[in-house]
């Protein structure tokens, strides 16, 4: 194993373990705004348009650093795969 695909393996888990720290921040974050929004109230978050926004944006670094994550395994198992070589 190359130490480039040993790097990109690395970098992956930690960029894997960072997305599910945002993961658990994230939903906590929309707990507490649909509370604070909703007062509990299903129907009442669903009639407003800024429930779309609550629901998404506290987990869009989760998203990110997820989609990274992957990258990062892709190029390094594509290392893998030629044997450490570059074509």
């Amino acid at each position: 194993m190359s130490t480039e695909a040993k790097m990109f393996l690395i970098k992956s888990k930690i960029y894997r373990g960072i997305a599910f720290v945002f993961l658990i921040i994230g939903f906590g974050v929309f707990l507490a705004l649909y509370i604070q929004k909703s007062e509990g109230d299903i129907m009442q978050a669903l009639r407003d348009p800024a429930t779309i926004i609550m629901v998404v944006f506290p987990f869009l670094p989760a998203v990110v650093f997820s989609f990274m994550s992957g990258s990062l395994e892709k190029k390094a198992y594509a290392l893998l795969d030629t044997g450490g070589k570059d074509e």
